[in-house]
């Protein structure tokens, strides 16, 4: 392997006839080498990989077309295509190569976990890669005319997931990204960018349209330009205008992790999960035989992985493509190597050097520059409740309501026990009654019977 100018490294993208949905992405000033096609299995220990789900719909509608969207896209909003099924297949397929001499021929349960985020583009995505990473093969095969097995996909519920769901509510993340929206380097740039503000603005529908709604532009004409075959641009959007607008939202986008309290609150603790089961694997407590942990994910779960490791892109990660983390033991020491596979259906891979920790990086030197970054509670950091906070309420509530259950009761018994005292003492009443001298003697009942017989 040799080392390559940054700009080298994508020169050959940058002016090739790949359209842009498949062209690669710019790196901010970072050292990047060309890899080889495998690792080295002599030395590798643990994987972790981190992609993008494939081609997908636009994840929201432009604001003049929610009546037809559905017509336009009829798998719905931000889901997967065929065309990123397909995608996704091939990446599975070029990691099988990739670590063909380090998994098993075969699916082995122990060996791999999948994890997905709990969004439908991302649930077969991941699916589908597995699909191409392990073909079944002699006795796994169940169905002869359908070469495919079904493999664990594991998820939880989104507002849970705070290590690949990056729109997990946290109010002062928010608060950080809407202070920069709002500081005078945005507005100057938002002064700069009025007029193409206001033409898309008036074309699309949005009066005062802002910076931080541009994706919504940017992503449904990126969407059709990948789908050019079935979708066309408005007339009057030309090559000029389009590029004009990525040049903008390749900026902005870097805004959503441009402190380091953002990349701490949106990549850290992706960031610490991976280092904590690195460093498991490093000291023996994880299994011998586990070796590869796969994310499918978003574009922004990768972006904020790495900007939290000090790597900035200009532009986010596209379809189908992915990070690989591998941890390698040479001479008894533990090295994390970093790679980036950022073109789509490219079997060219680039190895980072992180900034601060030049290669070969140790994994104690990695973790002892990024711990920083590493949330304590992330919960409580957010200005949510902690999840001790919350099993305390847990606890109080279910007090409070065993308590109430308790006084329920007690009211209930002893009401019942009133009225059954209440209504005994009314029988005994009537008892007792009948016990006194009756309205009519037995004389005077043989009387009348008597006088009957004498009539």
């Amino acid at each position: 392997m040799r080392n390559i100018p940054i700009c080298a490294v994508f020169l050959a993208a940058c002016y090739s006839n790949l359209p842009i949905c498949e062209a690669s992405h710019k790196l901010h000033k970072l050292k990047a080498k060309l890899a080889g096609e495998k690792p080295n299995f002599d030395t590798l220990e643990y994987v972790h990989v981190i992609w993008r789900h494939g081609d997908r719909t636009p994840a929201l509608p432009l604001w003049n077309e929610k009546e037809i969207f559905a017509e336009k896209w009829s798998e719905g909003q931000g889901e997967l295509t065929r065309k990123g099924m397909a995608q996704q297949y091939r990446l599975g397929d070029w990691m099988r190569s990739r670590y063909s001499g380090f998994l098993g021929d075969r699916f082995d349960r122990a060996e791999i976990y999948v994890r997905s985020s709990d969004y439908n583009r991302t649930l077969m995505s991941a699916q589908a890669n597995m699909a191409g990473m392990f073909p079944p093969k002699e006795h796994e095969i169940w169905n002869k005319s359908l070469l495919w097995q079904p493999v664990p996909v594991h998820t939880m519920p989104r507002e849970m997931d705070i290590q690949i769901n990056q729109e997990a509510d946290c109010p002062v993340a928010k608060a950080e990204l809407d202070r920069i929206w709002n500081s005078e380097e945005v507005l100057k740039m938002k002064e700069q960018n009025k007029e193409l503000l206001t033409f898309l603005g008036e074309k699309f529908n949005k009066p005062d349209l802002q910076l931080q709604d541009l994706w919504i532009v940017y992503d449904n004409l990126f969407c059709q330009q990948c789908h050019n075959d079935t979708h066309q641009w408005p007339e009057w959007m030309t090559d000029t205008i389009f590029k004009r607008l990525v040049r903008v939202y390749d900026v902005t986008s870097q805004f959503e992790y441009h402190t380091d309290l953002l990349r701490r609150l949106r990549g850290g603790s992706l960031l610490k999960e991976i280092f904590e089961r690195f460093k498991a694997k490093a000291s023996g407590t994880l299994s011998k035989k586990t070796k590869f942990f796969a994310y499918s994910a978003h574009d922004s779960t990768i972006a904020a992985l790495l900007a939290s490791m000090g790597i900035f892109l200009e532009v986010f990660p596209l379809y189908a493509t992915a990070v690989l983390l591998e941890l390698h033991k040479v001479d008894g020491k533990y090295i994390l190597e970093i790679y980036h596979k950022n073109i789509t259906d490219s079997p060219l891979l680039y190895e980072y050097e992180i900034p601060g920790c030049p290669i070969p990086c140790s994994l104690d030197k990695m973790h002892e520059d990024l711990i920083k970054f590493f949330p304590d509670n992330w919960n409580e950091e957010c200005g949510l409740p902690s999840n001790d906070q919350s099993a305390k309420k847990y606890i109080v509530t279910i007090i409070v309501l065993a308590v109430t259950c308790i006084l329920l009761a007690v009211i209930l018994v002893t009401d019942f026990w009133l009225h059954r005292r209440k209504r005994h003492r009314i029988v005994s009443g009537m008892e007792g009654r009948s016990g006194a001298r009756p309205l009519i003697s037995d004389a005077e009942e043989d009387g009348d019977d008597l006088d009957n017989h004498e009539i």
